[in-house]
């Protein structure tokens, strides 16, 4: 033995390891809170993070400690289709098979989302519903609108907002929607008191000469308590639910004109720097709220040497309290989004505190409705789903490939964001 003389394992390993034996396990329950976030914040979806609480007692008791520190489960990519509608689990790497009902696999067009999965659908068979993606319970919605005291014509929903979800508590469901005529047509906001009434209400949103111009987009402000109306002059109307003595819901109206910079100068100054930086064509307008701010998003596609490819967005906030009453509010350009991450989509638009790689974003979703050439059936492009990095300025595509396959073409237009 090389004259080392003969070793006993066991005892050899017990003088190795004693000490460290005597020390007790590390519980997961002395896990620094920022670890645990973290932890959760990794998993992609609600349903994971209750599967991993009920599989390890500890684990479940640290989730329900953590709740309040936990940060909203991130918006989920839609895509529809009516042979294999797909969902992105935006914190997962992976793409999903989404299972909908027939009808609303085949014949619903998504045009807006809230809080707890419900989307709002216009049918192909003329039909408005309701739709929530964690339960498939469907809700159907008004399909007139009522114009006067008694003219009530036929309208095509093309966007809606909600001021609550529709249950468990309806009487706080008001839903406001753009609302088309006929095709094409300019969008009318009309609103709907969840339960009452046969018919949308329509509001004139009028401005300051009295013209009236079409809406963008729509946004419910939980803070202010009212929707804002985006329209395509880039002005706001603000519509506040209130119920009247008879017990039916009525909209207080305020008008909102909005410059595009607070002086001349400045109005010169971004004249030549859009026309320096050539961001392309218009293709989106959006509207958003971030803490008791609202933010004006414009999203620019890139028509000379990028296929119609999003090239650029950019973010404004609304800035109203000048320093006198004459001041006029302007749309103020936001360089950065320390922090924060934007989500942005038709009657969808969101914002999260986020301190991770989504940090600084606008994740813009493909709703170009851009047609595939050359083909019998309708097909539309679904290759421009991307994130903005809003301080560099720079686009990049997502979300990452994985799991199921998405085919770059689909006969259903746009996708949306489901909300949790």
């Amino acid at each position: 033995d090389g004259g080392l003389g003969k070793r006993n394992p066991s005892k050899n390993m017990e003088g190795r390891t004693g000490k460290m034996s005597k020390t007790p396990p590390t519980s997961v329950r002395d896990l620094p809170s920022e670890i645990i976030v973290s932890v959760f914040m990794l998993l992609p979806g609600k349903y994971d993070r209750v599967r991993m609480s009920v599989a390890c007692k500890s684990w479940r008791a640290l989730y329900l400690q953590n709740l309040g520190m936990i940060p909203p489960e991130l918006p989920w990519l839609v895509l529809p289709s009516t042979t294999k509608p797909m969902v992105h689990m935006t914190c997962g790497p992976f793409n999903y098979k989404l299972d909908l009902p027939a009808p609303i696999k085949d014949d619903a067009e998504f045009c807006g989302s809230h809080e707890g999965g419900w989307a709002a659908l216009a049918m192909n068979t003329g039909e408005n519903v309701l739709y929530n993606f964690n339960s498939k319970e469907t809700l159907p919605m008004p399909t007139t609108m009522l114009l006067e005291e008694d003219l009530v014509v036929q309208a095509i929903l093309k966007m809606a907002s909600f001021s609550a979800p529709p249950l468990p508590d309806p009487a706080q469901c008001v839903v406001a929607a753009g609302l088309a005529i006929t095709e094409p047509d300019s969008i009318h906001f009309a609103y709907w008191q969840y339960g009452v009434g046969a018919h949308w209400t329509r509001v004139s949103l009028g401005s300051r000469d009295g013209l009236s111009s079409p809406m963008v987009d729509i946004v419910y402000h939980t803070q202010r308590g009212c929707f804002v109306c985006l329209t395509d002059d880039q002005n706001l109307h603000f519509l506040k639910p209130r119920l009247g003595d008879d017990g039916i819901t009525v909209m207080e109206y305020r008008f909102l004109k909005v410059s595009l910079a607070q002086s001349g100068s400045e109005m010169s100054m971004m004249t030549n720097f859009l026309q320096y930086m050539n961001l392309g064509t218009l293709s989106g307008q959006y509207i958003a709220q971030s803490g008791n701010e609202i933010w004006f998003i414009s999203k620019y596609l890139d028509s000379f040497g990028n296929g119609n490819r999003t090239r650029w967005l950019r973010v404004k906030r609304l800035e109203e309290h000048g320093t006198s009453k004459e001041d006029t509010p302007y749309w103020s350009v936001v360089c950065e989004l320390p922090g924060r991450v934007l989500f942005t989509g038709l009657a969808s638009s969101r914002v999260f505190q986020r301190d991770d790689d989504f940090s600084d974003h606008a994740v813009f979703l493909d709703d170009r409705g851009i047609r595939v050439p050359g083909l019998l059936e309708v097909m539309f492009e679904r290759t421009d789903s991307g994130m903005f990095s809003v301080k560099y300025s720079r686009a990049k595509p997502w979300p990452p490939a994985g799991g199921e396959e998405v085919a770059h073409v689909s006969n259903k237009c746009p996708p949306t964001w489901w909300l949790h």
